[in-house]
């Protein structure tokens, strides 16, 4: 799976302060594709691009698990769409 380089310990979270995942993971689907991942501050998420991709993923009972908000809203200064 395609993803973007971060840095030791940290992940991508650096080139994330002070922006909105919103924004910045539209940008990163640009270059990308419909699903990569990154590595924010330890933990690995993937995101997922396009409607009908998000809709068969959270049709499947092993991916229904949500990633801890609280990361974002404090790597986004509160903007985490």
């Amino acid at each position: 799976m395609v993803r973007p380089w971060g840095v030791p310990f940290l992940g991508y979270a650096p080139f994330l302060l002070g922006t909105c995942f919103h924004k910045k993971f539209h940008h990163m689907k640009k270059k990308y594709g419909d699903v990569f991942y990154v590595n924010l501050a330890g933990k690995d998420l993937v995101i997922l691009g396009e409607g009908s991709i998000i809709r068969d993923a959270f049709s499947k009972p092993n991916l229904n698990d949500r990633c801890d908000l609280v990361m974002f809203r404090q790597f986004s200064s509160g903007c985490n769409g």
